[in-house]
């Protein structure tokens, strides 16, 4: 029934939200990736300053959005508010947003394990060492 209605402006910036994360999140998994290659040590820290590079610039672009959707959520109303999260669409959106938030949050757990790693590997104080 509300696939006919126009897309409302805050589900647009939530489903460009879902964009630039999934972007992200494939982004990070190339690199998790790419740490399981058997190279040196020094690759792989190149790897992880240009992952570091990547996720500042995707963070900073993502906070532009939230902003954008902080400002779009004030014009509204609270009964306005309850229509557009009644919409089928905007839920689904909104749900692959979560979603998306938590795939990243494991990728980056691990991805801060590896950082972690190598990190310590790189400086030479490596603790399983005796």
């Amino acid at each position: 029934m509300n696939d006919l209605l126009p897309i409302h402006p805050l589900e647009i910036l939530f489903r460009d939200k879902n964009c630039l994360l999934s972007v992200f999140l494939e982004t990070t998994k190339g690199f998790q990736a790419k740490f399981k290659q058997n190279v040196d040590v020094e690759k792989k820290m190149d790897w992880v300053d240009e992952l570091s590079d990547l996720r500042e610039n995707h963070f900073r672009a993502i906070q532009v959005l939230d902003q954008a959707i902080d400002q779009q959520k004030r014009k509204l109303n609270s009964h306005d508010l309850e229509i557009l999260q009644g919409f089928d669409s905007f839920k689904v959106t909104l749900g692959e947003t979560l979603e998306l938030i938590q795939e990243i949050q494991l990728t980056d757990q691990s991805l801060f394990f590896i950082h972690s790693e190598y990190g310590i590997r790189a400086s030479g104080s490596d603790p399983k060492r005796p």
